[in-house]
């Protein structure tokens, strides 16, 4: 496994706010009183595609804003790779680019154990270990 990291594949993310899908979802039924609503940019689902243009990896974040407790950071929620395309390194390379995406933001996995692997494998590398904190 520690082995395919020594040369990511490159990857185009694209990242979809959840909170305004469902703002935008609301006004289709004409339910659009945003002073009900949270604050945008929290939380997205992101979609990795490879230099084919296929979807190789999914998954969700939530960007926790700084406070008196906590540093801002990314929260993976979940991450999902297509399995015809696993062990390609493809989900090392979105987790890079989310962190840099958002300023070079740590990652926090949450409920890492069904990717344990993975993450202990992120932890261990060198260009991934910096951004890649301990699961909660």
């Amino acid at each position: 496994m520690l082995g395919i990291f020594k040369r990511l594949p490159q990857i185009q993310l694209e990242l979809h706010d959840l909170e305004q899908e469902q703002r935008d979802e609301l006004a289709k039924a004409g339910l659009s009183d945003s002073r009900c609503l949270g604050q945008l940019g929290l939380e997205y689902r992101f979609e990795a595609f490879n230099q084919a243009g296929e979807k190789v990896c999914c998954g969700k974040i939530e960007l926790v804003p700084e406070s008196a407790d906590t540093q801002k950071q990314i929260l993976v929620q979940q991450i999902y790779t297509e399995k015809i395309h696993r062990r390609q390194g493809y989900a090392a390379s979105a987790i890079l680019t989310l962190s840099h995406r958002f300023g070079s933001l740590p990652i926090t996995p949450v409920g890492e154990f069904s990717g344990l692997r993975f993450w202990t494998a992120l932890r261990r590398k060198r260009r991934t270990a910096a951004i890649v904190k301990p699961g909660i």
